[in-house]
């Protein structure tokens, strides 16, 4: 994957990728992310909590937005408790120690834990989202509809015969791409979802700034849009 990627490879590989990730890009991805956000209200008011794990509905969330997003699965997240995506996400989320403990084993001992054949994540989680990746890959070079930006970007990659002659692009390195964004965005916006819906409630006073300059910029509107999200200053400045 990029991650262990050097010189000449990293950089080609990154120049393809970055695609993926423009303003545009992420505006195009809005719709989507403010539909899953209605989702996620409609879970807590169905359910009619007076204690709310964020860290489930943050799970929940990211899990849906990034499935969708990056690799055009729906994964139900937010409407079924027994998921399987969910479920499997769960197991590959650590807390931020052991976390920021196997980045670091990862990264400086990559050769050692390859050659012993360790694993970090649960096998069985870590199986299954591998098994799904080489499907979609496999799918989306077989047929003619687009599934995702990454995806595509990866069949790109495979079916470029300069890259190929000049890098081993293997279907290992091909799952490794969109599985390495996937999981660090999953655990990026896992947390910080979940601190700042904490946050928030610890700080009654910051919920209220916050909320008004929602609404003062939501206005009339039955819908809010990417550049009124863009534009809240308050929330920029806080979160």
């Amino acid at each position: 994957m990029m991650l262990l990627q050097k010189g000449r490879e990293w950089k080609e590989t990154r120049e393809k990728f970055t695609n993926a990730f423009t303003s545009g890009k992420l505006r195009k991805m809005f719709p989507e992310l403010n539909t899953y956000a209605e989702k996620l209200v409609k879970l807590i008011k169905n359910k009619g909590l007076t204690k709310i794990n964020i860290q489930d509905c943050s799970l929940r969330y990211s899990t849906d937005t990034l499935l969708r997003s990056f690799v055009g699965i729906e994964a139900y997240s937010l409407e079924e408790d027994s998921d399987i995506y969910r479920r499997m996400v769960s197991a590959m989320t650590p807390s931020l120690e052991s976390g920021v403990r196997g980045v670091g084993f990862f990264f400086w001992l990559h050769t050692l834990i390859e050659s012993l054949k360790l694993c970090f994540p649960q096998r069985a989680a870590l199986d299954f989202f591998a098994e799904t990746f080489q499907h979609l890959v496999k799918i989306g070079k077989e047929g003619d509809t687009k599934i995702s930006n990454l995806i595509d970007i990866v069949n790109s990659l495979k079916s470029n015969e300069g890259y190929m002659q000049k890098f081993t692009y293997g279907d290992r390195k091909a799952v490794g791409q969109p599985f390495m964004f996937f999981i660090a965005g999953e655990n990026t916006l896992i947390t910080t979802l979940t601190y700042m819906l904490y946050e928030l409630a610890k700080h009654p006073e910051a919920q209220r700034k916050l909320r008004d300059e929602i609404m003062e910029a939501k206005g009339g509107d039955a819908e809010f849009s990417y550049e009124k999200i863009v534009g809240m200053k308050y929330m920029e400045m806080r979160y």
